[in-house]
């Protein structure tokens, strides 16, 4: 349904100041008791003064409102070759951003063959600010894909690079959560590595970044390593320790320089001595041990703190060669890296990030072109790109899952103080856009 026309008049202004009576000394407006919110006045009743300059200036609040809303609020238009643009079906409409605003958004984007026919939705939460006539957006950048998780719909993406300069027999590779950084470890030198990636995601473009975090007096034999999504914690499990899992905090969140032991640590050796892989729940409170062909799960005594950390009595047995493991963002399929099959092997669990009743799919991807010796898997947040690290030639190797994917950045246009997304991506397929934004406040 299309917007009505905003009327070509001011605001109803009405009893804006406080004013008090000079005699009664009541000021100008005065709440109604609930009783008159209820029932309104009887017939013949007049209503006091105060009590009528409430209302009026109640109007004109909501008015006001509203017509901040016309002005804040009018959808979204595009500026992309490959896309069109459509809110509720009209194209080339945009979001006009009001001066002295600062609006969290959000963003509802629709890819279709049609009009009719939606296939798939992403939602992006952004803020727009505007002071006069600077114009900013802030987190403002997404990646979408239609890409299915699907392991055995997988392959090869041509892409690595070699980490040999620094390790020889890497056991985990990890990616911060933007794509721009790579970490590596290894039980050889015993220390995390960081790489810098000039093309987000791309493997390709990664180069050794001098800096390191070694972790040796902990942990000898190190096999496996988790980063908290927002870089400031680091977890390193491994077999030298007899089963123990070392915290770390970097005071530069994903500056592995940084790092620095906890002084906390958590054994499994109850359950596996020599644990391979570690997974955390992206709210921390949930952690997944791989070891001896067996993944156990655990409880966190608190957030991202292995203190007071507790084994759950779950468990999920699973090849006796795998060396990592990695779930999808939904807690409901787990990847697994295997060295026996060469080959990432996929599993659902029934219940999100509990796994009780966890089995395989059938999907597999072997590896075994790129290395004989896989030993630790990462996967991007959006399901377009994942790696493995390979022992046998100090290798790290990018996959593609299949499907398609793009990149939406809002965009501003000084001109019209509009806010404008642009689709950028595999222009070849052809996919038309919807998008429609929601206003859910304004903090100014």
């Amino acid at each position: 349904m299309a917007l009505i026309t905003k009327p070509d008049i001011d605001e109803i202004k009405w009893a804006l100041l406080d004013v008090l009576d000079p005699i009664t000394a009541i000021n100008n407006k005065v709440e109604p008791p609930t009783i008159k919110k209820n029932n309104g006045y009887n017939r013949l009743e007049k209503p006091p003064r105060e009590y009528e300059n409430y209302l009026k200036y109640r109007y004109y609040l909501w008015s006001s409102f509203i017509n901040q809303f016309f002005d804040v609020f009018s959808g979204v238009t595009a500026d992309a070759t490959e896309t069109e643009i459509f809110l509720n079906g009209v194209a080339n409409s945009r979001l006009i951003v009001a001066d002295n605003s600062n609006i969290i958004f959000k963003a509802i984007v629709s890819a279709f063959r049609d009009n009719s026919d939606e296939s798939k939705s992403w939602e992006i939460i952004g803020e727009v600010i505007r002071n006069g006539s600077i114009y900013l957006q802030t987190n403002n950048k997404t990646v979408l894909s239609n890409r299915n998780w699907d392991i055995a719909s997988g392959s090869y993406d041509s892409k690595s690079v070699s980490i040999s300069a620094q390790e020889s027999a890497i056991r985990c590779v990890k990616f911060s959560m933007d794509g721009t950084k790579m970490y590596i470890i290894g039980n050889t030198n015993d220390t995390v590595y960081q790489y810098t990636l000039s093309t987000p995601w791309d493997v390709s473009t990664a180069v050794y970044a001098s800096k390191s975090l070694d972790v040796s007096t902990e942990e000898g034999t190190p096999g496996g390593m988790f980063f908290k999504p927002d870089g400031t914690k680091l977890y390193v499990c491994g077999a030298a320790g007899g089963g123990d899992i070392y915290q770390y905090t970097l005071s530069t969140p994903w500056d592995i320089s940084t790092g620095s032991y906890d002084s906390v640590s958590f054994s499994t050796a109850s359950q596996t001595s020599a644990p391979v892989g570690i997974f955390f729940k992206p709210d921390g409170n949930k952690f997944y041990v791989v070891g001896g062909g067996v993944i156990y799960q655990y409880s966190t005594g608190s957030a991202w703190s292995l203190t007071g950390s507790s084994y759950d009595s779950i468990s999920l047995s699973v090849s006796a060669g795998t060396t990592d493991l990695f779930f999808k963002p939904d807690g409901k399929t787990l990847y697994t890296l295997d060295n026996t099959s060469n080959s990432f092997i996929q599993y659902s669990v029934p219940s999100s990030w509990i796994l009780t009743g966890g089995a395989t799919t059938g999907s597999t991807l072997s590896v075994n072109s790129q290395d004989p010796d896989p030993q630790g898997c990462f996967f991007d947040p959006y399901g377009v790109y994942f790696y493995m690290g390979g022992d046998n030639t100090d290798t790290v190797y990018q996959y593609a899952f299949s499907g398609f994917s793009w990149d939406i950045n809002f965009e501003a246009d000084v001109v019209n103080n509009a806010l404008v997304p642009k689709v950028t991506g595999e222009a070849a397929k052809t996919i038309n856009w919807k998008i429609k934004l929601e206003k859910l406040e304004n903090t100014i």
